[in-house]
């Protein structure tokens, strides 16, 4: 899960997977919320990592508006 740099980076970085401990530290850092918060989006959303950014963009702002 790292690139010849050194850089984490998912399997499939248009598919969120949370099935293995790299992957969810992965996404959980990389989209800046906990674990409840993304399995959340992803049964809202599914597993597309544009579908889920966007989510959770639209709740954050639905958040702060409040």
């Amino acid at each position: 899960m790292f690139d010849k740099e050194g850089e984490a980076r998912p399997r499939d970085p248009v598919h969120i997977q949370v099935d293995e401990p790299d992957e969810l530290a992965y996404w959980t850092e990389a989209l800046e919320v906990d674990e409840t918060t993304l399995r959340g989006a992803l049964q809202a959303v599914g597993f597309a990592a544009s579908d889920v950014r966007d989510y959770l963009s639209w709740r954050r702002a639905a958040t702060h508006a409040a």
